[in-house]
């Protein structure tokens, strides 16, 4: 909840589910909208990105909840079930109650700080996996994520000493 909370200040609640269960499980493979490619710019990784997480998030909520109430599920119980429309409604209470206490000049403020810090966090994403992709066997199964497929020495002088990045995805299991 409280690694939600820091995300929802730059308007970004949902990478908390997108990291552990999209990223982690796709990491270095084309599912993997967090993952760059080789020769890919940093703009057109942050589209692919911010619009792959927000849609994987939402895929991924909608079939649990389809296990849970069938395949024909209506639409209002895929919406109530989904923890994006909660981020939306948290990061709309958000917004309205800045503009309502401090005004329109503090929520301008705000949305450029959420752009700035979703920009730096993106670039991050960007850095610490750009061009490590998994190989695929004849079968059609990636290879086990391995201490290969991120980068740490790169990001950590860059980006406030990120070590054990590498770590971090080979047992994500283990305390950070």
């Amino acid at each position: 909840m409280i690694g939600m909370l820091c995300y929802s200040k730059y308007f970004y609640s949902h990478f908390y589910v997108e990291h552990c269960e999209g990223h982690h499980k796709h990491m270095g493979t084309p599912e993997d909208p967090a993952t760059a490619y080789k020769n890919e710019n940093i703009y057109a990784f942050l589209c692919r990105e911010i619009y792959g997480t927000h849609a994987g998030t939402i895929k991924r909520e909608n079939q649990k909840t389809k296990r849970v109430h069938g395949k024909d599920a209506p639409f209002l119980i895929l919406l109530i079930n989904n923890k994006m429309t909660y981020f939306f409604i948290l990061h709309a209470t958000l917004a309205a109650s800045i503009y309502a206490l401090l005004g329109w000049a503090s929520l301008k403020h705000q949305f450029v700080y959420a752009a700035w810090g979703i920009f730096y966090f993106e670039f991050l994403n960007y850095i610490e996996h750009y061009g490590l992709m998994r190989n695929k066997d004849k079968n059609g199964v990636y290879e086990s994520i391995n201490k290969l497929h991120s980068w740490n020495a790169v990001s950590s002088p860059l980006l406030f000493k990120v070590q054990r990045h590498s770590d971090h995805h080979v047992a994500s299991f283990r305390p950070y």
